[in-house]
Parts: structure tokens; C-alpha cells; sequence
């Protein structure tokens, strides 16, 4: 059967196109992923374990974080996707912009930090690396990339939430933390900028292209073993044809 696209109007789902099979696989990522959010916000408020809920700013190398789910989910989607017949692209054109996108935030980042623009600036450099990224991955597997899309919004969203009542209490978790050398200004600057800004840019950027990278290996998966089991029908076919002549 030819491969069909996710395109928008193309039917029911979370982005117009997404058959209901898989808006209900977003929905329940995006379910299991705010209960992962729920609990980091839960660890950091009652001073759990530092390595599992890490309160440092940016809240990297927690081992309980949202953004570990991003390569499984990438994965799966990028199975359910082949086993729908969405055809993926040839993997290594769709790998080389997934590469191309991170090199853009890399290269964004650092020149950001080599110039001295300061933490305000290195953050918003990053984030808008991150929405270019996003669109470079898109266009990786739109398949997979409205899906992953999909799925970045529904996780991140609750997050900005997060954000914002953090900032407004005063929690003390990393949703609040300040980075090092971090300006004085009113907490719905620091909400929109540390908070609103780089979840709906640079970590839907994330979501898509590190998605995207997983969900190339799940579709070739399925396919080989697709591959697997249509020849052993092959062969099951032509040993039974072969014994009715020898009949």
C-alpha cells in the first residue's frame, strides 16, 4: 500500500492529519509525561535525592526528567508510524538534518557565549536556534516531526505552568532557579524568558529532532522484520507447493 501523509485536513487527529490511532498514542504520552513532571516538581519540593531531582538551574542531569522520555517516545512513535505505513525517508538525508539542526543550537551557543552577550542573551540566542532547529527537523520525517511536534507541545505546555506558578512562589526548585550572573529583573521577565521562552522553542526543538534520530531506527526495525516475515510466508508457500507435486 502506498504511504500516506500526515498532512493537515487529511483526516481526524491531533494535527489535522494524524489518524486517531495516533492521537491517542500522543495523548498518552503526553499523560505519562505530565506524571513525570508532576513528580520532579513533587522530588525537588520535598528535597528528595539530588541526582533524581536535581534543583541546579536548568535542572540538567536529573535522572527523573521529562526529557529521558523524548528518545523512548521517539522510538515508539517511529515503530507505530511503519507499522501504519508512513514510509520513512532514507535514513541518512533524515539523520544529516537531524545532525544539522543540533550543530545550528551548538554553533548558536557557543558563539553566543565566545561574543560576552551575557546569560539573558546566550539564553535567547539558544532559544531561537532551537525554533530553527525545529523547523530543520521537520523536514527530517514530516511524518514523525508533526507527531513529535504533537507531543512536544502537549508535554511542554503543562511545563510553562510549572514555570510560572515556581517564579510567582518562590519554590526553590530549578523551575525558579537563576542562572550564575543572572541580571536583576521582575519575575514575569524571568518567567517569560527562563520559563515560556526556551520550552516552547528550544525544547520543542529538542523534541523533534532527537526524537526524529530515534524514530529513524524504530521504523527500520519494523521494516526488517516485516521484511523477516513476509519471507518465511515465501518460503512456508513454496515447501507446501512442493509437496502437492511430489503428491
Amino acid at each position: 500500500m502506498a504511504a500516506r501523509a500526515l498532512s493537515p485536513g487529511a483526516g481526524d487527529g491531533v494535527s489535522g492529519g494524524q489518524k486517531p490511532g495516533i492521537a491517542r498514542l500522543v495523548r498518552g504520552a503526553a499523560v505519562l509525561t505530565f506524571l513525570v513532571t508532576l513528580l520532579r516538581l513533587f522530588g525537588e519540593r520535598q528535597g528528595w535525592s539530588e541526582v533524581l531531582f536535581s534543583r541546579a538551574p536548568g535542572g540538567l542531569g536529573a535522572l527523573v526528567g521529562i526529557v529521558w522520555l523524548v528518545p523512548l517516545f521517539g522510538l515508539f512513535f517511529g515503530w507505530k508510524l511503519a507499522q501504519l505505513e508512513y514510509r520513512p525517508p532514507p535514513a541518512g538525508r533524515a539523520a544529516r538534518l537531524c545532525l544539522l539542526a543540533i550543530a545550528v543550537v551548538v554553533v548558536a551557543g557557543l558563539a553566543a557565549y565566545a561574543l560576552g552577550l551575557g546569560p539573558v542573551a546566550e539564553v535567547l540566542v539558544v532559544s531561537v536556534a532551537g525554533a530553527i532547529a525545529a523547523v530543520i527537523g521537520l523536514r527530517a520525517w514530516p511524518e514523525l516531526g508533526r507527531v513529535l511536534l504533537a507531543y512536544g507541545l502537549a508535554a511542554r505546555l503543562p511545563v510553562v505552568g510549572v514555570y510560572l506558578a515556581a517564579f510567582l512562589g518562590n519554590w526553590g526548585t530549578h523551575y525558579d532557579a537563576l542562572p550564575p550572573g543572572w541580571p536583576a529583573m521582575s519575575v514575569w521577565m524571568n518567567f517569560v524568558i527562563l520559563g515560556l521562552v526556551p520550552q516552547l522553542t528550544l525544547w520543542i526543538g529538542f523534541t523533534i529532532v532527537v526524537g526524529t534520530l530515534c524514530g529513524l531506527p524504530g521504523a527500520t526495525l519494523l521494516r526488517k522484520n516485516t521484511e523477516i516475515e513476509v519471507g518465511r510466508r515465501i518460503l512456508d508457500a513454496l515447501e507446501q507447493r512442493r509437496k502437492k507435486v511430489r503428491r
